[in-house]
This record gives C-alpha cells, sequence and structure tokens, in this order.
C-alpha cells in the first residue's frame, strides 16, 4: 500500500480541472455557497455558477497549510509556509 502511495504523481496540474470541478458541484448548487476541497491538490480557486470553488494546495508539493476561518459570513484561506 504505501509503496503504491509513495508512487502517485500528487503534485502535478489536472486537465480540464476546472471543468471537472464544474460536473462534480452542479448537484450541490441549490444546497452549498462554498466547496473547499484538498484532494486533487491543484490551489486553484474560481466561481462555478454560484458556488464559490477552493481547491487546496498539497502541503507536501509546496512545504505549506492552509489556516481557513469564517468570520461574519465570510471565508477567509490564510496560507502558511512550513
Amino acid at each position: 500500500f504505501f509503496e503504491k502511495l509513495s508512487q502517485k504523481k500528487i503534485c502535478k496540474p489536472m486537465e480540464n480541472f476546472e471543468h471537472f470541478c464544474d460536473n462534480r458541484v452542479k448537484p450541490l448548487a441549490q444546497e452549498i455557497d462554498i466547496f473547499i476541497e484538498g484532494h486533487f491538490h491543484m490551489g486553484k480557486s474560481f466561481t462555478l455558477g454560484n458556488i464559490k470553488y477552493f481547491n487546496l494546495e498539497a502541503m507536501a508539493c509546496n512545504k505549506s497549510y492552509f489556516v481557513v476561518q469564517f468570520i461574519n459570513d465570510a471565508i477567509s484561506l490564510q496560507k502558511s509556509e512550513i
């Protein structure tokens, strides 16, 4: 298991990523305003219809992490270096 995991290429860009994400979040459009995930490690954010989409980077790729805060109905993503 660990050998397979160590061979994964998690730090490379994914083609058509915005289109891929749009298809994933479209069914949720009536239920959510913000979608945050880190599974794909792209470090990108954009608006998909009425949903603000954030995809966090991988700590292993750039030696950083995010602190997520929700204050006064606003979201804040603060990037910090290791």
